[in-house]
């Protein structure tokens, strides 16, 4: 599955740390924003503790024994496992490409098309993503390296702008509906992490590939500290009644930004960086199924294997 080219380090970071963001945007945080209480936050920490610590050693191993690992990976590519890694992979990068459109087309159509169907919604988002996969691996590690810090920053603020609407209360009682509540969401938050390892599918096998990991392992990073500080936030400003929903946290967190009399919300603002962040892990999803795709019918470049990827 491993894509020609050279990236850089900082560009692999930021889309490693998009494809866990993007999860902020969506109805994913509700996993663990429903253990009410200080308990969220306490299943954030042990489920992202745990997700680096799973990553750690996967980056460990592909540091040390990637080459081998490359070699007996490609004595196993061909045949039966080569179909059954493939199917599997195509599974759920399929799965993900129709929910990350719903879950993004809603979020949009919630804040600026209300009177809009979804579906109409949803084809600029598969357009862009089309877009980006005809592109390449290259376009979208690029636009990553653009796009990830502008929208990292951009929700880092909006945490913080509704500290004024925290409430200290909220973090009690601090383990929420119970240790096993805690522990359950603390589990379920690990899938918040998961997309992650959809990278070491395509980082190339070249002389940098150990800085590749690093940067990998440090967005990963980035994405704890963003999901703690959310779910922190999210506590703090929204009481339990609503926390526990089925509403988008993100929506329910801009609902309590002040900016003063004339700048009442920044709807726009984080719409547009919504935009963003699901317009990459959408266009990283589609091109990644292509080649995943060329590599199971084991067509080859000079015989329509670039074609069958542009498609």
């Amino acid at each position: 599955f491993k894509p020609n080219g050279i990236f850089k380090p900082f560009d692999i970071a930021c889309l490693a740390l998009n494809l866990s963001l993007y999860r902020l945007f969506t109805k994913a945080p509700l996993s663990i924003t429903k253990a009410t209480g200080g308990s969220g936050i306490i299943a954030a920490l042990v489920s992202g503790a745990f997700a680096l610590l799973i990553l750690g050693l996967i980056v460990l191993f592909f540091s040390k024994y990637s080459s081998r690992f490359e070699r007996r990976n490609q004595a196993l590519a061909s045949g039966f496992f080569r179909h059954i890694l493939s199917l599997a992979v195509l599974l759920y990068l399929g799965l993900s490409f129709a929910t990350v459109t719903g879950e993004f087309s809603f979020l949009s159509q919630v804040i600026a098309f209300p009177k809009s169907p979804l579906w109409f919604v949803a084809v600029f988002f598969i357009a862009a993503a089309f877009i980006g996969a005809f592109c390449g691996f290259s376009a979208i590690l690029r636009l990553s390296g653009i796009l990830v810090p502008v929208c990292s920053v951009g929700l880092a603020l909006l945490c913080l702008l509704t500290s004024p609407s925290g409430n200290i209360f909220n973090l009690f009682p601090v383990l929420g509906g119970g240790v096993h509540q805690t522990i359950t969401s603390g589990i379920q938050g690990l899938l918040f992490y998961a997309d992650i390892l959809l990278l070491f599918l395509i980082i190339p096998e070249t002389e940098d590939r150990q800085s590749y990991y690093k940067a990998v392992f440090f967005g990963a990073a980035m994405a704890f500290v963003l999901n703690i500080l959310f779910v922190f936030s999210y506590t703090l400003a929204v009481s339990a009644p609503e926390a526990v929903g089925e509403h988008i946290p993100v929506y329910l967190l801009l609902k309590e930004v002040r900016l003063g009399r004339f700048i009442q919300r920044i709807d726009a603002i984080i719409q547009l960086l919504s935009a963003f962040s699901g317009f990459l892990q959408l266009a990283f999803v589609l091109r990644l199924s292509a080649s995943v795709l060329k590599k199971l019918l084991n067509i080859p470049q000079k015989t329509g294997g670039e074609v069958l990827e542009k498609i």
